[in-house]
């Protein structure tokens, strides 16, 4: 089984901007929900709202995933059905409602997808990183803050069932399975690089 790290770089979009292209994004309406952060996390979400917006920022190009100011996971309606149509594993689907700038609402995106799991997985002896500083953030002193250069531990891989997930030592970042990857490259899905990882 491989295993890569999700990443937000913006090759994909610089590709047409030449063009004149410009994504879709969007953000948070505060007065709905004050802690986008705690997505993530990578913890299960109990006391979701019944009302959460966002709102466009900018209205333009519809990408597979809603580009936003979190970071979030904002699937289109057409993939969160093939990700259930194959039993993808390791999402919590939270509803949400996305306004045009018009004040209309975005229908083709209802749900911001949650990572719950984590994995402790991360080799700290063959990996590369940098630990947080007591200067910086004396809260999490000791812990992983930049990860240069990833490495996971196989035996800590072979009984996880789940297609994505977040790395227990670093819950910032994404882990997909190559299933997640094929299935999303074979559709020529947007707005999500991979990077494969070394495992050891």
């Amino acid at each position: 089984m491989k295993y890569f790290r999700v990443s937000f770089h913006r090759d994909e979009i610089r590709k047409f901007e030449k063009r004149g292209f410009k994504p879709f994004v969007v953000e948070f309406v505060k007065s709905t929900y004050d802690a986008p952060f705690e997505l993530s996390k990578g913890q299960t979400i109990v006391d979701w709202p019944a009302t959460v917006e966002l709102r466009s920022c900018q209205d333009g190009q519809l990408l597979t995933r809603l580009s936003n100011d979190s970071h979030m996971y904002l699937f289109s309606r057409d993939a969160i059905n093939l990700f259930e149509e194959h039993a993808i594993k390791g999402f919590q689907y939270l509803p949400v409602a996305i306004y045009k700038e018009d004040g209309s609402v975005l229908s083709e995106y209802q749900l911001v997808a949650n990572i719950p799991n984590q994995v402790p997985c991360f080799d700290l002896e063959k990996s590369r990183y940098d630990l947080y500083s007591a200067d910086l953030r004396p809260d999490l002193v000791g812990q992983v803050s930049l990860i240069h250069k990833m490495v996971l531990r196989e035996d800590k891989l072979k009984d996880v069932e789940l297609d994505v997930f977040r790395l227990a030592e670093q819950y910032i970042e994404v882990i997909v399975s190559e299933r997640f990857v094929r299935l999303w490259t074979e559709s020529k899905y947007s707005n999500l690089a991979f990077d494969e990882v070394e495992l050891s």
